[in-house]
């Protein structure tokens, strides 16, 4: 009988830690993810034409990535959602980031690396809103 107590009673820790560190849906948070990866496809489509066109796009993309990241690391337990940000956003990594840098450096992007890069950064939105989506709504 003393064991099951003790079983019972680590067993509860471990779930209210889990219920503590894994914050509840976020529907904005979600919302504001959705309207991005859409944004950036949008904008991103036109890759193939003159950066200097479409700066006005690329710095209000980059301003509301900004947003959605500032939001993220406000909210608890939020670091899967947080890390996944940082990757979309990295300069130097293979995703919006890197697109947005490679665009305004070369004026424009290839046809084929466009493509790529266009699926890459559609399932690294999609990995973003799966973590927020899958969150217990309270």
């Amino acid at each position: 009988m003393k064991n099951y107590s003790k079983l019972l009673v680590s067993l509860s820790i471990i779930f209210l830690w889990a219920c503590i560190s894994t914050p509840p849906y976020d529907q904005t948070e979600y919302d504001r993810v959705i309207r991005l990866k859409v944004k950036a496809l949008n904008v991103l489509q036109n890759a193939t034409q003159n950066s200097r066109d479409y700066i006005t796009d690329i710095n209000e993309l980059k301003n509301e990535m900004a947003i959605m990241y500032e939001y993220a690391k406000n909210l608890l337990g939020n670091d899967e959602v947080i890390e996944q940000i940082e990757i979309m956003n990295n300069p130097d990594g293979s995703l919006l980031g890197k697109a947005l840098k490679d665009w305004e450096i070369n004026s424009t992007l290839n046809d084929i690396y466009l493509a790529g890069l266009l699926k890459n950064i559609s399932n690294g939105f999609d990995q973003i809103s799966g973590l927020i989506s899958h969150r217990i709504k309270k």
